[in-house]
């Protein structure tokens, strides 16, 4: 037997006598040495040349950041999706859940407001910090977690231009009030 393996067939159907015929030499080659070291491996037609040596960096054909940047959005995506505003304009009492990536709850009554209901979000991830803010007084507010959760430091009350936040810990899965 030859000291590679050949390639797989690209064209033929699985089942097919040549990729019987690839499987019967793999299986060969396995059982006479052990294991296929990466270096005799027949690359032909991929455009993967060498994985065991492969850097984060040098990825092929991935979205994503410039040089040093080592996830598959760039930078400003992921402040992005980090930072995302909700804002809310009620006309009377209201009730409203957060939604799940929300980072800045923003409520914009036209005036005072004598009663509001907010729900954290359904399913945070572990560290989101959650803001409200209300540019009107909400008199009686009523601030609870969503299902599961705990909420520490619960708002009851919101004045104008106020604002209050928590950090998320799935560990315990608890709102943690941190201003």
């Amino acid at each position: 037997m030859a000291t590679g393996l050949p390639p797989p067939p690209i064209n033929d159907q699985p089942g097919s006598f040549t990729w019987l015929e690839w499987y019967r030499q793999l299986r060969s080659y396995i059982s006479t040495n052990g294991s296929v070291p990466w270096y005799v491996i027949n690359f032909a037609g991929s455009n993967i040349t060498d994985i065991a040596t492969r850097d984060h960096d040098q990825l092929q054909n991935l979205d994503g950041g410039t040089a040093g940047e080592h996830y598959h959005l760039s930078l400003a995506e992921v402040r992005s999706a980090r930072n995302t505003i909700e804002r809310v304009v009620p006309l009377t009492g209201f009730n409203n859940t957060i939604s799940n990536p929300t980072t800045y709850y923003i409520v914009e009554p036209a005036g005072t407001l004598a009663t509001g209901t907010i729900k954290m979000p359904a399913t945070p991830v572990d560290e989101q910090v959650i803001t409200i803010a209300s540019t009107q007084v909400i008199t009686a507010l009523t601030h609870s977690p969503n299902t599961g959760q705990t909420l520490k430091g619960a708002l009851t009350t919101i004045a104008a231009n106020g604002n209050a936040s928590w950090i998320y810990r799935t560990a315990n899965t608890t709102w943690y009030r941190v201003s």
